[in-house]
């Protein structure tokens, strides 16, 4: 995940070194096959040694996980069922580690921003995450009253508007349907 370094380490214990030891190279790209270069060094007498050849992995690019939700809220921005989420996972240098891409969360909690965070890990080591966050209401409102007029005249106009409650998200509409005053006796709303 880092820059590797290859250093070199020389020495001649007869005669002595002609041109020295060859600097460090830094292995910058990324790949499963990253090489260093041989290098080759000379004692005094005329002798050469060359280095061998260093091949390392080398991975700085995080991986990248998407979550893909299978249903969509309503209107307003709430589920009123469980959400189910599945993620594209991807990692284009040295893949994502087996197993650790999930293949779906269900959230099933009730409120306002549920949220969960969903890592993942190349092989690399390196770990990337994301953040999904729904509103789930799964709870019925429920009508705490009906207020109605105490005296209804044949023909009146009246509306009847129910008290309602949404105790997780609220109470976008409530009505009832239109008072019948047309006939006399027993009306019903609904």
């Amino acid at each position: 995940t880092v820059p590797v370094t290859v250093a070199h380490s020389c020495m001649d214990a007869t005669s002595g070194l002609a041109i020295g030891c060859p600097p460090a190279q830094e292995l910058t790209q990324e790949g499963s096959a990253i090489s260093s270069t041989a290098k080759t060094t000379r004692d005094i007498a005329g002798n050469s040694a060359t280095s061998n050849v260093v091949t390392v992995k080398i991975d700085r690019t995080f991986p990248t996980i998407v979550p893909r939700y299978t249903s969509q809220p309503n209107n307003n921005g709430w589920y009123n069922h469980d959400v189910v989420i599945e993620f594209d996972c991807a990692d284009a240098v040295s893949g994502i580690q087996p197993g650790d891409c999930p293949i779906s969360l269900t959230l099933s909690d009730e409120g306002a921003n549920v949220t969960r965070t969903v890592p993942v890990h190349d092989v690399a080591g390196l770990q990337s995450t994301t953040t999904v966050v729904v509103n789930i209401d799964k709870t019925a409102p429920v009508i705490t009253s009906i207020p109605l007029p105490t005296t209804v005249l044949l023909n009146g106009q009246y509306t009847v508007t129910p008290v309602a409650n949404g105790p997780i998200s609220g109470v976008v509409s409530a009505a009832c349907t239109p008072l019948d005053t047309q006939t006399v006796g027993q009306k019903t709303v609904t």
